[in-house]
């Protein structure tokens, strides 16, 4: 049997006495209920500051050994080349570019492909005003560099170690920038940066030219990202794009978390810090920055589609090139003001010398650094 439900009466005086309570509460003070993701994403470290602590040479492998806002507390190293010395006055460069490695990157390497590019620079007409560097990812390291396992660096990800350190590899870059070359007496004429990748090395550069704020706080330098080769890509929405139109991918339900979409970006922790930018604002910076999907017409085998879990594009191309291919024209049909561009170079595959050093690149180059 069901019970009725009574109407309680109180007496005046208790409702005289309730709306003296609630008049006297005040709400701005009571924190919202949000949703929070499972990890802190203001967790990242702080630098605080950096040593080099190796002897330059423009064909040396160089060591910058990081430290936390407490002075005493080593993160760790990164190995890096570079052409001109971080530390000194360099008055004729008016050009920065890093290269970023790809995934199987032994210090071989990160040396070739640091080769690669500085060889075609010095092919270029801008030889003698331009500086590159090669940061080297870690995602095997020895126990004394900075470690990104599962090479989650290629997104932007945070490194594990040592000692569990959380630091990006956006970040890595972020730090190269701000503290020692924009704005930096020792780089008085330097006004262009130019970020460069050929495979993972390239799906990093995507991803970075989406989700870097540093080159807005730089109004007075010129940006432009290079991403060579690279076998996926953050889309800034869920669609697919197949050739002629857009899709939503069936039977692959994490299609669209990140690093391949924007979805799930809070709830991964290799990655939840990106969620504080804003995913609109993640859209809006992908679509506003000058990138090129720079593709050796001849890679065209050694890349999965559907929703493997290295994939996960739920079938936009079926090879390297077409990916890069797809992935302009789905920006031109969702985003027409967009600012990207393809360069298809003929003849070259997957290689990252033979990008660097075809005709194509190296006239991008004389373009670009002028």
């Amino acid at each position: 049997m069901k019970q009725k439900l009574r109407h309680i009466v109180l007496p005046l005086k208790v409702y005289f006495l309730l709306a003296l309570l609630l008049a006297s509460c005040n709400f701005n003070d009571v924190d919202p209920i949000i949703r929070k993701a499972p990890v802190d994403p203001n967790e990242l470290v702080e630098i605080s500051s950096s040593e080099i602590t190796s002897s330059f040479g423009p064909s040396s492998r160089q060591t910058i050994q990081f430290t936390t806002t407490n002075d005493s507390d080593n993160i760790g190293n990164l190995n890096f080349y570079a052409t001109h010395n971080l530390e000194v006055i360099n008055s004729n460069l008016n050009s920065v570019i890093f290269v970023i490695h790809g995934l199987s990157a032994p210090d071989a390497q990160v040396r070739s492909e640091y080769d690669g590019l500085v060889s075609g620079v010095n092919s270029s007409s801008s030889s003698t005003s331009t500086m590159v560097i090669a940061p080297h990812f870690f995602h095997e390291g020895t126990g004394l560099e900075i470690d990104w396992d599962n090479a989650v660096w290629r997104a932007g990800g945070k490194a594990t170690s040592p000692d569990g350190t959380a630091l990006s590899s956006s970040q890595i870059v972020d730090y190269f920038l701000t503290d020692y070359l924009l704005d930096n007496p020792n780089f008085p004429d330097l006004t262009n940066v130019i970020i460069a990748g050929h495979s993972a090395g390239g799906q990093f550069v995507q991803r970075y030219a989406a989700i870097n704020e540093t080159e807005q706080q730089f109004p007075n330098y010129t940006f432009t990202y290079l991403a060579a080769n690279a076998s996926h890509y953050v889309y800034p929405n869920a669609l697919r794009w197949n050739g002629t139109d857009t899709f939503v991918p069936a039977d692959c339900g994490t299609y669209n978390n990140y690093p391949y979409g924007l979805d799930a970006l809070a709830e991964d922790s290799r990655y939840a810090f990106i969620s504080l930018i804003g995913l609109e604002n993640i859209r809006l910076q992908l679509l506003s920055r000058k990138l090129y999907y720079v593709l050796g017409e001849l890679d065209v085998a050694n890349a999965t589609s559907g929703c493997e879990p290295e994939s996960q594009q739920g079938g936009s191309g079926d090879s390297r090139y077409q990916r890069g291919q797809f992935m302009l024209e789905f920006m031109n049909d969702q985003y027409p003001t967009n600012q990207h561009e393809i360069l298809s170079v003929p003849g070259v595959g997957h290689n990252a010398t033979g990008i660097y050093t075809s005709p194509e690149f190296i006239q991008l180059l004389n373009q670009l650094l002028q």
